[in-house]
């Protein structure tokens, strides 16, 4: 039985099962995350993974933070977000994404693992998102162990838009 591949937006066989005959392409991980919804789409408005990765970033100091911060989901241009509830229920899915994760960040000069700052930012950063974008009441557990960024302003911006915001960010900053 053949693995398969999959087409990215710019045309290139993305392989999950052979990740060595990958390219990757910025422009492939800008769309994906541009059209891809936080909250597995469960919020008051569209608010891509792009957008997010912006905001994880600009709340990063050091400059390759900041590039580790704006990819740390480019992953799920490639195999699509799941809810964490679900993540860790699938083991394959999360040795398939450390996979992806190491091969992408070696194509863009990142380290191998996403450093300890990087996902306190995430985590923070959707602790934020969480109490702007989900109308619900109810709580995370997450939502006791981390702070939300004070004074954060969030304006979804439809998919075109968070393309273009992310490809400027990923220009200046790499």
């Amino acid at each position: 039985m053949s693995q398969g591949w999959s087409i990215t937006y710019t045309g290139e066989k993305f392989y999950p099962g052979d990740l060595d005959k990958c390219v990757f392409n910025i422009e492939d991980i800008a769309r994906g995350l541009s059209r891809t919804c936080r909250f597995d789409g469960q919020c008051t408005r569209f608010y891509s993974v792009a957008q997010h990765s912006c905001a994880v970033a600009s709340q990063l100091h050091d400059s390759q933070m900041k590039r580790i911060g704006l990819m740390h989901d480019a992953t799920e241009a490639y195999i699509g977000d799941l809810i964490r509830p679900v993540k860790v229920m699938l083991p394959d899915y999360q040795a398939l994404e450390k996979k992806l994760w190491q091969a992408i960040a070696k194509a863009f000069g990142l380290p191998l693992e996403i450093p300890a700052e990087v996902v306190e930012a995430d985590n923070r950063m959707l602790v934020t998102e969480r109490n702007l974008i989900i109308a619900s009441p109810l709580k995370w557990e997450i939502e006791t162990q981390y702070q939300p960024y004070p004074n954060y302003f969030l304006d979804p911006m439809d998919d075109q838009e968070a393309y273009e915001y992310f490809m400027e960010y990923y220009q200046r900053i790499f």
